[in-house]
């Protein structure tokens, strides 16, 4: 069901012919703008859409490593809770 120029992914299977499942991911470039202006509540609203992987694309050169392992956090939070 698309609204709002957004897609809502409802119990959503994806896998291969083996049954295996196969996490649905989401290269950040695709929302790059909204990254660049909250890189945690663009990552958290990723997480929050059902996307279980995302990969990050050049910006990550510019981070500082105490930034790195912030964010680093903020997706094992997300992604892999305790």
């Amino acid at each position: 069901m698309a609204y709002g120029g957004s897609i809502a992914f409802e119990n959503v299977v994806i896998g291969d012919r083996y049954g295996q499942h196969i996490p649905l991911g989401l290269e950040l470039y695709s929302v790059r703008d909204e990254l660049a202006k909250d890189l945690p509540a663009t990552v958290k609203a990723v997480a929050k859409m059902g996307y279980e992987v995302v990969e990050f694309f050049a910006p990550y050169y510019e981070w500082k490593l105490e930034y790195a392992k912030e964010v680093r956090k903020l997706m094992d939070d997300l992604w892999h809770p305790l």
